[in-house]
């Protein structure tokens, strides 16, 4: 495991008070991450792992991106992309 853990996790249910743009923008700085692990690794089984967890940080940026505020999440991209590439 590198960011995510490939099973699957339920806590009690009820409501998670969670801020959306910024929960983006963690799982996006993650998904860059990822992406320099699946290209960049020496270790082809940490390249693998890499791609797997990539599948499953997209399903939860997909999630956030629906309720986070648009002008502030595209700030927070640009910063992330300035930083990693």
């Amino acid at each position: 495991m590198i960011c995510y853990s490939d099973t699957e996790l339920r806590g009690p249910g009820g409501p998670i008070r969670v801020d959306p743009t910024k929960a983006y923008l963690r799982h996006y700085e993650n998904y860059l991450y990822l992406q320099f692990l699946s290209r960049k690794s020496p270790d082809p089984q940490e390249r693998g792992q890499a791609l797997r967890e990539l599948t499953i940080c997209e399903r939860k940026m997909k999630y956030h991106e629906r309720e986070a505020d648009k002008a502030t999440m595209l700030a927070g991209i640009q910063a992330l992309k300035r930083k990693w590439l």
